[in-house]
């Protein structure tokens, strides 16, 4: 998975604001982030390759080598890297169960801090933008970055993300410099901003009586049903469209992970408890219908974009949650117009 790389432009449309800010963001603290970025088949390469899945015996500690350009991890255990002269930046993702974050030590990084560089971020930086969004995440962006450089005597690098996913980016300079981490997830017990881990699943997602968003991020097109719902207290039915409501969940898809450039295909509040019917649960169902539809109970939303997103909005005064099925849309395009 190796590709040649160079500084290019910004990857993703944002508006005037948002791009400024960002770009000042990053062009002073994300230099590996910002490079890694701008690759344009990241989300790609991710749903090419997905997360590895093995059976560790007990007592055994998983070991391999890291791959570069871009890898995937969700193994606990040891990964290294030895810079054999590809001369470029090297994006590492891991990607952890909904109800755990992510852990990264680094145990070795023999390489100079003049010429060679490695970032933590609290998220997943792509070509398809970012998750969490800057607008979403608990942390402004310049505290989601930490840097290994530069390097005290005996101080460990151990970082941690704040959601089930996080990434390191790094570039050594010299043939024959290592690298060599340690990866862990640890359980926590209210995650508010989650990526799938699987493309089908089921999943109950929360504001924990907090104020503010919490989502659910595929990178997939996504046929999602509403299996039980309670968002906001002002009615005992679902009701669609809730603009209106403090308090209300969204289901939206777009290319990539930007709220302002995302479409928003429903917007609901209230109480349902139905039953999900026998048929809705089959895995990676290719039978979601063009619109949004009521059957037996349960609502179905199609989200036929690259990427798909499931967000409450809370003023913080009632429990919300909303639970339900996504299915990967087998034989989509995984992509829509912008």
């Amino acid at each position: 998975m190796s590709t040649s790389l160079a500084l290019l432009r910004a990857v993703f449309a944002l508006n005037c604001i948002y791009q400024l800010t960002t770009a000042a963001i990053l062009s002073r603290s994300m230099h590996p982030v910002r490079e890694i970025r701008e690759t344009d088949d990241i989300l790609s390469r991710i749903r090419r390759d997905g997360v590895q899945k093995r059976s560790i015996p007990s007592g055994m500690i998983y070991s391999r080598e890291l791959a570069c350009r871009v890898d995937m991890v969700g193994i606990e255990g040891e990964y290294y890297y030895t810079e054999t002269g590809l001369g470029v930046v090297c994006g590492t993702y891991f990607l952890a169960d909904p109800d755990e974050i992510v852990e990264v030590e680094i145990t070795e990084f023999d390489a100079s801090c003049e010429d060679s560089q490695l970032e933590f971020f609290d998220g997943w930086a792509t070509s398809g933008g970012l998750f969490p969004s800057e607008m979403e995440h608990q942390l402004p962006m310049d505290q989601r970055v930490q840097a290994v450089c530069p390097r005290t005597n005996n101080r460990r690098f151990i970082f941690k993300a704040t959601q089930n996913i996080g990434m390191i980016s790094f570039k050594l300079a010299q043939i024959g410099n290592t690298l060599r981490i340690t990866y862990k997830s640890k359980r926590i017990p209210n995650p508010c901003h989650v990526m799938a881990k699987e493309a089908s699943g089921m999943f109950t997602l929360r504001n924990h009586g907090q104020e503010g968003n919490c989502s659910f991020a595929n990178i997939y097109p996504t046929k999602i049903t509403v299996v039980n719902m309670q968002i906001g207290s002002g009615t005992n039915e679902a009701q669609l469209k809730c603009d209106a409501e403090n308090d209300f969940v969204q289901f939206l898809q777009g290319n990539v992970f930007d709220l302002p450039t995302m479409t928003s295909v429903e917007s609901m509040c209230g109480r349902s408890g139905n039953p999900v019917p026998v048929s809705d649960n089959s895995v990676g169902s290719d039978l979601a219908p063009l619109d949004s539809s009521c059957s037996g109970g349960s609502l179905t939303i199609p989200l036929t974009c690259s990427v798909s997103l499931v967000r409450i909005t809370s003023t913080g005064f009632t429990e919300n949650s909303v639970h339900f099925m996504y299915n990967r849309i087998v034989g989509a395009k995984s992509g829509c117009q912008s």
